[in-house]
């Protein structure tokens, strides 16, 4: 037999014993995922976020509308307690047993997470899996850190970006030089111009409704404001609004809450110039 059909029987036998070994070889183990919680995140009623060095957050949930209650008072970001709440939904592969805390920086954690009267206490983070070990109830889990990175240092941080809530529906928004007003369930731009067309100006509407803030901070002292907005709601509610900055960031101070809203500057056409066909409004 000649060197290179020996090699092709060699090849054959090979290839053949691989599929066969793949057919009979034994299943491999399923992997077991440890649940964290068994509370449902739509179930969850109060959050507490404890950090070492920092005031304690607190956030209630109202009427199905969650909002800060320490150490400020705001209407909670709906997104950002979402990723707070992940925590339930999380999933582990190995579960240890709460013993030797130490090894893991749980037995004095500089970060605690209360849901209800569930706690999850965050320790360090595996260099090598990139995981971080999570205690609760009577065991240690490693997760994925985003858990952890979902826990704000500022309760601001939580807070609503938006000037307005989604309760909070206008039907008139009114400057020193312009207004966009619903009449007879059309909107109309005052003083007239060039034609707009009613679904541009609805847009237009919708850009004070969605923009969100790049960041919401109190309100430090009185600043003069530039500008005044109000908008007036469905239902016969009106907010004040002052700009009370345009550069290099345009800041909006929201009047009832005591809160700035930083934009960046370009923000200030979508949202201070009169509605006109080329402008770009804002996305969702």
């Amino acid at each position: 037999m000649s060197r290179l059909a020996f090699a092709n029987i060699a090849l054959l036998l090979a290839v053949s014993g691989a599929g066969l070994w793949t057919y009979v070889k034994p299943p491999r183990e399923p992997i077991i995922a440890h649940i964290l919680s068994t509370r449902p995140p739509a179930q969850a009623a109060k959050i507490r976020i404890e950090r070492k060095g920092h005031s304690a957050i607190v956030l209630d949930r109202q009427h199905e509308q969650w909002r800060v209650a320490l150490p400020v008072s705001a209407e909670a970001d709906a997104h950002e307690v979402e990723r707070v709440l992940a925590i339930l939904t999380a999933r582990a592969v190995e579960r240890y047993p709460a013993v030797g805390l130490e090894r893991y920086e749980l037995a004095h954690p500089r970060l605690r997470l209360s849901i209800d009267d569930e706690s999850f206490a965050f320790g360090m983070t595996n260099p090598v899996t990139g995981e971080q070990y999570v205690l609760t109830g009577e065991g240690v889990y490693p997760v994925a850190p985003r858990y952890g990175a979902a826990l704000p240092l500022d309760a601001m941080q939580l807070a609503r970006r938006r000037l307005l809530s989604a309760a909070e529906i206008p039907s008139r928004i009114a400057t020193g030089e312009f207004a966009v007003a619903r009449q007879d369930g059309k909107w109309t731009l005052a003083p007239g111009g060039a034609a707009i067309s009613e679904d541009h100006l609805a847009r237009w509407v919708e850009s004070w409704r969605l923009t969100a803030a790049i960041r919401v901070a109190p309100a430090a002292g009185t600043r003069p404001a530039l500008a005044e907005i109000k908008v007036a709601l469905e239902g016969g509610a009106s907010i004040a609004f002052a700009v009370v900055q345009r550069e290099p960031e345009l800041v909006i101070a929201r009047e009832d809450e005591k809160f700035h809203y930083y934009f960046p500057a370009a923000s200030a056409q979508r949202l201070l110039l009169p509605p006109a066909r080329d402008q770009p409004l804002a996305s969702k």
